[in-house]
């Protein structure tokens, strides 16, 4: 059904990558916004990934543009890989904001892969998390606060 909402979930390995998608837009790093955690969690079992890191995208008759072209049409793509792949639980793609490393999107079809708790969740503002912030966003040119 065209326009139908799904739950997904973004997630990387590294924490650069993580603060390079998230905050892309803005460039600064928002250590003060109160819904801003650092998540880190295990998945309870292998999932079904399409991996876009390789030659599938050229196949498929696209390009390294499902990563890095405008939002829209990777959301397009995105459906119909939904559609066309209904075992596929999620896409693991490379991060055009952090150079090709790897993230991936997570479908609600891989829900019964989450942990019940994460391993880490903490506020963006915990002093703790500070340095590692800091380097984060130095080395993307990003501002933090």
């Amino acid at each position: 059904m065209a326009g139908e909402l799904r739950g997904v979930l973004y997630a990387a390995r590294d924490l650069v990558t993580c603060v390079a998608e998230v905050f892309q837009g803005s460039r600064l790093v928002d250590r003060a916004a109160a819904d801003r955690c650092l998540a880190g969690f295990r998945l309870t079992r292998s999932v079904r990934l399409l991996d876009l890191t390789g030659h599938w995208p050229t196949r498929a008759g696209a390009n390294e543009a499902l990563a890095s072209g405008p939002r829209p049409r990777a959301q397009a793509w995105t459906r119909a890989m939904y559609k066309a792949y209904p075992r596929i639980e999620g896409i693991w793609y490379p991060s055009s904001m952090h150079g090709g490393n790897p993230a991936l999107v997570l479908f609600e079809r891989a829900e019964t892969a989450l942990p019940s708790t994460a391993d880490l969740d903490v506020p963006l503002s915990h002093p703790g998390l500070l340095p590692d912030l800091v380097r984060a966003a130095a080395s993307l040119g990003y501002l933090i606060r």
